[in-house]
Formats: structure tokens, C-alpha cells, sequence
């Protein structure tokens, strides 16, 4: 399961079989990621095929990049990188609503 997180920088996953590309990246160039408890390293980036409904349709979706940190409790979709129907990078200060039947919003956010 994929978490929609407003306050993510970007897509993480913790499960290195999600991806259908991977390219590892060396322990010396790694990235820090600050999270409230302690700061985790990106140990790779690739893509993820991602499976969901639009209007009642199986869509598969190709998401990246998805950064790989194995020390994550759950795989995050950042909110401000994601539409509906298809993932693509905002610009900042984006209003994203995410809607579900008759137009009702299930979901705002400012990024």
C-alpha cells in the first residue's frame, strides 16, 4: 500500500521489488532524508508501475523517480507530485484536489 503524503518531498519506497528500473547509488553519494526521529540515506532511484482506477478503469501508471530507502516504515506518493488520472511534477504552490463521485473533494492541498 501506497500512503499520499502532503508533506513528502517525494516518492519513497521501502521495497526494493517495487521497481521495474533501478539504479543504485553509491554509499559515498548518497542523499539524507530528515525524518522526525533520526536522518535515513537514499540507497537508489528508478521507476514503479503503480495500479489504480479511473472511472472504473484499471490504469497502470509509471511513476519516477521513486527513491529507495529500505529503513522507511511505508512507501510514500508525495501530494505534490501527484494528479489525478496521471503523475507529474507541480509546480510549487499548487492546489491539488484529488475528487470522487459527483465532483466531491476527498482531498485539498497546497504545496
Amino acid at each position: 500500500m501506497w500512503l499520499l503524503d502532503s508533506g513528502a518531498s517525494a516518492h519513497f519506497t521501502n521495497n526494493i521489488s517495487d521497481f521495474i528500473d533501478y539504479t543504485p547509488i553509491a554509499k559515498s553519494d548518497r542523499m539524507p532524508v530528515k525524518t522526525a526521529a533520526h536522518t535515513i540515506y537514499v540507497e537508489g532511484t528508478g521507476s514503479v508501475l503503480l495500479k489504480h482506477y479511473i472511472a472504473n478503469k484499471l490504469i497502470t501508471t509509471r511513476v519516477n523517480p521513486v527513491f529507495y530507502i529500505p529503513y522507511m516504515s511505508t512507501r510514500l506518493l508525495s501530494m505534490c507530485y501527484v494528479t489525478v488520472g496521471t503523475f507529474a511534477r507541480l509546480e510549487q504552490r499548487s492546489l491539488v484536489r484529488l475528487t470522487k463521485q459527483k465532483g466531491r473533494s476527498l482531498v485539498v492541498s497546497e504545496c
